[in-house]
């Protein structure tokens, strides 16, 4: 069997031929058998025949770039294509299950279906031709016939690979050729209706006409031996054409299809059967594309750079129907011609609040891109049929912050992507609708450039006219509506030469729809249905008041075609969706009632890859707008009831439930729903639609009875979203809502006896108290609340012994109580979290997120304590957890740690390698806060290195971050502020630092994130001072407020100890005491060498040497600030010593 890539799978053979073979294959990402025909001619061969001067490899891709498009009744729709392993083509077709080949019923059909055969075949025929497509190799093998007598048309078209491979003993179709095919003469529309001919004779006969034992003799007959049609068992009207037909003078015949179609009304005794709805809106759907070939010509170019390796990413905007979507299709052929990968997705009103717009694409990817256990699990929480895609297991991602499983989803999707070798083509459908995926194709827009990737998304412009703007990375291209020659084109391409080149059909459909696409479409839909078929549309007159009312009216006009039975299903399938959800549809009525359903209304739906939606937004619209207000609700009803026994709670149709019944005005199961959705919104970072889901659900709890564990967690899930979309204010309110529920400790009630909580219960209540902790610290300056918390939550976590809970208790209290300046109590919080976490080190089963968190809170008190080596042990441990589970967000935070503990112990080499994978990290995340904490990191980094102009650019990076995202409690000037000291722009400096000192000026207790900020106003305010000593740059009040802020930051934590005892003896001289300056430099020097801090060591020396008088002592205090200076790079220290000594 033919390997066909992981997407297909084939069974078994169902024929074979002389060009190929035909395989029963399942399809693995709809489960679906579809028919695959692979061509046998070898790839060397095919190479071989090229080298006539035609490249067949080429050209097949072209005739293909045709049969894609072919949509019609009566001919096998073509759905996919491309190269097996061993190069050779392939395309997918549906599957003709129970279906026959023509030849099967040469003896034993009756007049009846003889005439029906050849009046669908002729209709098949029509298409083709009018296509610009000639079969070439009509039989009676490439016609089926399906139970219901419907025909079947396929193997038609690859004329290349016919006139370049097959002698006429590999055709095996001698029998069938027109005599001037193999008189080498040219094929034409009349040569194809020859053969077709030629098989209704033998199906009425019984029998082929001539002996074919012989070629030659076979040969002679076709070419000479007239075939005698009037003893057939059909009409008069039909043996007078088929004789004409099987003229061999190929001019003798008729030329066309519809010759043959009128000349059968003149001579028949019955009238022609009436034209179907399926049948024309065949041509109507499958017109010729018109009046975008400059666009489409900008978007090829783009996709042949794309295949070269550099990709683009490209907006198509314009009205509502004007033709985005018809431009996409045509692209995607073009782009399957080229063996590209081609992916689709469509963004709709009721999907907007979550990722699953990307699901389809990433499905198709998986099948070809292995992923790891933890990328399987993140994906998991979008794609519900993973575990079958992939064809393993799959466990729950580790829980992690909202905002950092949001980071996760993004780059786990960026990074399926970013592995894609083969070129890759995602065209995206209705983006005014898109809702949080837009970050996911923000950063996969940026990427496109450096992939072999296109992407090309279209969006109404009239109702998100700002997303370009949304989107910068993306080109835009605007469709405007046809100029007069695209209508006329494409009005021929519908209706003929004849009728549609009439002027005043010309006229009346420019005034009529002014050259939109769709109105244009449906207008001559409507005259057809007028004029009973599309030939006699410009025949008949044209009434005036076709299409009064525009758009409504053309789409009125339409459904009013549908049998006011089907009209119910109809409803219910467009308050459900665009695209219909045949389970949901089934399970208000029967599956074979759908199926009827869908054959009825077939002209109100599309077939788009292995869906079936509404032909355009615009029906649907439509159908919504019969629905009378009083009757809308026991609609959504239904559907909300069939949505809960098909999937009950399932996450992935939770947000559905969540809408259908708020529109069935039940709020208990509104409530339950939006609870449920705005929960697992949470989790994959849809953050504003997951906090009006849970406002919503907080509303209606407020007047309905549900168990306080229930109400808890509606609460923590608010505070946390409330933190997600930038408002972490309001997530203290929500917190201590949780803990009232539960009858929790908190510090203005600190009662009960913990082991009077059940175990879940006492669990829910330390987990929202440690995130209280948490939050206490990082978004307020509330302190000794957060240090309350931690102290509650680790008292009641102790009665459940030595758990992963506990030790995480005791990693934030001991942070919690360094704060405090509680230093003994707090080491030894952090050595008995310690203690808990060595059982933990090497278990697989355990909480990797806690775990994670654990070790990096005990890292960081390692870090503030001055134990490095602890420090970098657990910072590592803590890493390499946080990349296991996929926090970006905590990954960027242990990273900014361990830079930490490098820079302390004068190790600025590694520390601005740790910074800068910070920065990446944030980048990677697109988190904003976090960039502006790893730009003060490296740019801290390039003042004590002494490249300040680069410091200074990343400063002014990070006050424009803190400007756009709005975050006035950041230190911009305490750094801004010294860089423009120690570059010696005083000016600047002296104005930064009184904005640096009101930026401080709300801190109580320092945290140890507060170090740069406290460092760096005090030696810019010290060192202005010294510059002017008669005149203090700030007010006594203000430098005493510093001050008190080194003085308390050195007393809490060991790490800065030394640095701040340098400064507060600055601090002494320049108040002029010289000998307590003295001393504390003394002691900050004895401190830095015992703790292995080098820069505070070279700083103090430095103090030290410059103010003892010249002499020995004094030189060995600069020697020694030099040697430090230069091991560790510090370039601006280095040069104030060599300025010292000079002077």
């Amino acid at each position: 069997m033919p390997d066909f890539g992981n997407r297909y799978t084939a069974i078994h053979t169902l024929g074979t031929g002389g060009m190929g073979a035909v395989f029963r294959a399942l399809d693995r990402l709809t489960g679906a058998y579809v028919a695959i025909k692979s061509l046998t001619v070898h790839p060397d061969i095919l190479d071989i025949i090229s080298t006539s001067g035609t490249d067949l490899r080429v050209a097949l891709t072209q005739e293909f770039q045709i049969l894609a498009t072919l949509r019609h009744p009566h001919i096998v729709s073509v759905l996919d294509y491309g190269f097996d392993t061993e190069g050779r083509p392939f395309f997918t077709m549906e599957l003709l299950d129970d279906a026959h080949p023509l030849s099967a019923y040469v003896h034993n059909c009756h007049t009846d279906q003889i005439f029906s055969i050849f009046w669908q075949a002729l209709q098949a025929l029509r298409y083709l031709h009018r296509r610009g497509i000639l079969h070439r190799d009509l039989k009676p093998d490439n016609i089926m016939v399906l139970p219901d007598a419907t025909i079947k048309v396929l193997d038609f078209g690859l004329a290349v690979l016919r006139d370049k491979y097959e002698t006429a003993e590999q055709i095996g179709t001698l029998p069938y050729m027109p005599p001037e095919v193999i008189n080498d003469e040219r094929y034409s529309e009349a040569s194809d209706l020859y053969g077709l001919a030629l098989i209704l004779y033998e199906i009425a006969n019984g029998a082929y006409p001539f002996a074919t034992a012989d070629v030659s003799e076979l040969i002679q007959s076709i070419l000479h031996q007239d075939i005698a049609v009037s003893g057939l068992p059909v009409s008069a009207a039909l043996q007078s054409i088929l004789a004409r037909l099987l003229s061999k003078d190929p001019t003798a015949r008729y030329q066309s299809v519809e010759a043959v179609m009128q000349e059968y009304a003149r001579l028949a005794e019955h009238p022609l059967p009436a034209e179907t709805a399926n049948l024309r809106d065949s041509y109507l759907q499958a017109a010729q594309f018109v009046g975008r070939h400059a666009e489409l010509a900008a978007l090829t170019t783009a996709l042949d750079r794309a295949v070269g390796g550099t990709g683009a990413a490209w907006l198509v905007g314009g009205e509502a129907g004007v033709g985005k979507t018809r431009l996409l299709d045509e692209l995607r052929v073009r782009a399957l011609v080229r063996g590209a990968y081609v992916l689709r997705a469509q963004a709709a009103t009721e999907s907007t609040a979550s990722y699953r717009f990307w699901r389809e694409p990433l499905r198709l990817l998986l099948l070809n891109t292995p992923v790891s256990d933890l990328e399987a699990a993140v994906l998991g929480t979008i794609i519900p049929d993973l575990e079958q895609l992939i064809g393993r297991s799959v466990a729950a991602p580790p829980t992690i912050a909202p905002r950092a499983a949001k980071d996760r989803l993004i780059n786990t999707i960026i990074e399926l992507f970013r592995r894609q070798q083969r070129p890759l083509v995602l065209l995206l459908e209705d983006l005014q609708w898109l809702g949080n995926g837009i970050a996911v194709l923000d950063k996969l827009s940026r990427l496109a450039p450096h992939q072999p990737l296109l992407i090309v998304g279209n969006f109404r412009s009239d109702e998100r006219p700002q997303l370009p703007q949304e989107l910068p990375a993306m080109g835009f291209l605007r469709l405007e509506r046809l100029d007069a020659a695209a209508m006329k084109a494409l009005a021929v391409s519908m209706l003929g030469q004849e009728s549609g080149q009439r002027a005043d059909l010309m006229a009346y459909l420019q005034q009529q729809t002014e050259g939109n696409v769709y109105f244009m479409v449906e207008t001559v839909r409507a005259l057809a249905e007028e004029a009973g078929q599309l030939q006699a549309v410009g025949v008949i007159g044209l009434p005036d008041n076709l299409l009064a009312s525009g758009v409504r009216d053309v789409v009125q006009r339409r459904l009013s075609r549908i049998a006011p039975a089907d009209l119910p299903l109809m409803r219910w399938a467009a308050l459900a969706g665009r695209v219909l959800d045949l389970h949901l549809l089934a399970a208000l009525t029967s599956p074979s009632e759908v199926a009827a359903w869908l054959d009825r209304c077939a002209v109100i739906f599309e077939a788009q890859e292995n869906n079936w939606r509404f032909a355009h937004d615009k029906l649907r619209e439509g159908v919504m707008a019969t629905i009378a207000p009083p009757e809308q609700p026991p609609l959504h009803r239904a559907i909300a009831q069939a949505l809960e026994q098909l999937y009950g709670d399932d996450p992935d149709h939770c947000l559905r439930q969540a809408y259908h019944w708020k529109q069935a005005h039940d709020a208990e199961r509104e409530m339950h729903y939006s609870a449920l959705a705005g929960a697992l919104l949470l989790g994959q970072g849809a953050y504003r639609q997951a906090m009006e889901l849970l406002e919503r659900a907080h509303t209606l709890a407020q007047t309905i009875e549900r168990p306080a564990a229930w109400r808890a967690t509606l609460a923590c899930n608010l505070a946390d979203a409330t933190v997600a979309v930038g408002n972490p204010g309001r997530s203290f309110g929500y917190l201590h809502e949780a803990l009232k529920y539960l009858n929790g400790p908190t510090p203005q009630n600190p009662h009960s006896n913990a082991r009077s909580f059940p175990a879940a219960i006492r669990r829910q209540i330390v987990a929202t108290q440690i995130t209280l902790a948490y939050n206490y610290f990082e978004m307020s300056t509330d302190v000794a609340n957060g240090i309350a918390f931690a102290r509650l939550a680790t008292e009641l976590q102790e009665p459940d012994g030595d758990t992963l809970e506990l030790a995480d208790c005791y990693a934030h209290l001991a942070v919690a109580l360094r704060v405090a300046d509680e230093l003994p109590q707090a080491e030894a919080a952090a050595r008995r979290a310690s203690e808990i976490l060595a059982a933990f080190e090497h278990q697989e089963h355990a909480d990797l997120a806690t775990l994670a968190r654990a070790y990096s809170n005990l890292a960081f008190y390692w870090t503030f304590a001055a134990y490095w080596t602890e420090s970098l042990r657990d910072g590592e441990r803590a890493m390499h957890l946080y990349q296991r589970t996929g926090d970006l967000l905590r990954s960027r935070v242990t990273l900014m740690n361990l830079a930490a503990t490098y820079e302390w112990q004068g190790d600025f080499q590694r520390g601005m390698e740790m910074r800068q994978r910070e920065y990446e990290t944030a980048l990677q995340a697109d988190d904003p806060y976090g960039q502006m904490r790893a730009l003060a990191g490296v740019g801290q980094l390039h003042v004590y290195l002494g490249n300040l102009e680069e410091a200074l650019r990343c400063f002014q990076r990070r006050a424009e971050l803190a400007h756009i995202v709005n975050n006035p409690s950041s230190t911009r000037y305490t750094y801004l502020g010294m860089s423009y000291w120690r570059l010696g722009r005083y000016a600047d400096a002296r104005a930064a630092l009184t904005r640096a000192v009101e930026e401080m000026r709300p801190i109580v207790i320092p945290t140890a994130h507060d170090m740069k900020s406290i460092h760096n106003i005090a030696e810019m305010m010290l060192g202005l001072w010294e510059l002017e000593p008669d005149h203090p740059p700030v007010p006594e009040a203000d430098s005493v407020l510093v001050m008190n802020l080194v003085e308390q930051y050195g007393r809490r934590y060991r790490s800065g100890e030394a640095q701040m005892l340098v400064l507060l003896g600055r601090y002494a001289a320049r108040r002029g005491e010289q000998a307590e300056g003295m001393r504390l430099w003394q002691h900050a020097l004895m401190l830095a060498n015992e703790r292995g801090n080098r820069y505070p060591a070279g700083q103090a020396a430095f103090e030290i040497g410059r103010r003892l008088p010249p002499g020995a002592e004094r030189d060995d205090y600069l020697t020694q600030a030099r040697n430090i200076f230069q091991q560790i790079g510090a370039g601006w220290d280095l040069h104030q010593i060599n300025l010292c000594v000079a002077y």
